[in-house]
């Protein structure tokens, strides 16, 4: 597991590459720990501004992941450093914004 904070901009990201193993459990440990952090050095994280991207070509449903007792909303693509990741890992989307940005 690849976590990385980001102790400037207030941002996180959890990286996983476990294969067979619970991962919804670890993540949600994962987000608990980070949590119990910004407790002890009173930092907040704004819950509803944090997704949940699945990037994985089988379908599997799972329970939410919450942080701070809020429950995390689950998106099929995300924008991150103008880059746009689709849970397929289609740059479908991506291309689609770029031409639609170049003929406005």
């Amino acid at each position: 597991m690849n976590k990385v904070i980001d102790k400037g901009f207030r941002s996180c990201r959890f990286v996983s590459t476990i294969v067979k193993h619970p991962v919804h459990s670890i993540l949600s440990s994962d987000l608990k720990t980070l949590q119990s952090w910004a407790d002890l050095w009173s930092i907040g994280f704004n819950a509803s501004k944090t997704k949940v991207l699945t990037i994985s070509s089988n379908v599997s449903h799972h329970p939410p992941l919450q942080l701070a007792n809020h429950i995390l909303s689950e998106v099929d693509s995300h924008k991150h450093l103008g880059l746009i990741f689709h849970h397929s890992l289609s740059w479908h989307t991506h291309i689609v914004s770029l031409y639609h940005k170049a003929i406005t």
